[in-house]
This record gives C-alpha cells, structure tokens and sequence, in this order.
C-alpha cells in the first residue's frame, strides 16, 4: 500500500535535492573560480607595475599610465 511507495517518493525527492544542491555548489565554484582569474590578472598587474618601480625609479610617467588604464579596465569590467 502507501508505506510501499513513500520510501520510493523519499528517495526520489532526496536524489532531486542532492542533485540541486550539487548545481547550486557547482554554480558557486564556477563563480569562485571567475573571481579567483580576475584577482590573478588584477594581482599580475600590480606585479608589473611594482616591478617597473622597483627597477627603474624614472619610470613614473609609464606607472602613472598603467594605473589609470587599470583603473579604466577596472571600471569597464564592472560595467559588464
């Protein structure tokens, strides 16, 4: 009777809830790993930028330039 189909029911709902919940996290770690690229590419140009300071002092003209086309790129990006 009834009892015979509600374990069936349970399991069929407890499989739709983990195979939700493995979206959802999966969705997460897609969006994590978005952020982590954009940190990496953010960090690669401070990088330069301190690099070029570091090794050559009269280069203030060409730090100056790439910060304000950082500054530019990071406007546009959170833009989109």
């Amino acid at each position: 009777g009834i009892e015979e189909l509600e374990r069936p029911v349970q399991l069929i709902t407890y499989a739709n809830d983990i195979s939700n919940k493995h979206k959802e996290l999966r969705s997460k770690v897609a969006t994590l790993e978005k952020e982590i690229a954009e940190y990496n590419y953010e960090n690669d140009k401070i990088s330069f930028v301190l690099n070029n300071i570091l090794t050559d002092g009269h280069q203030s003209t060409t730090t100056e330039q790439l910060l304000n086309e950082n500054i530019y790129s990071t406007l546009l990006a959170n833009m989109s």
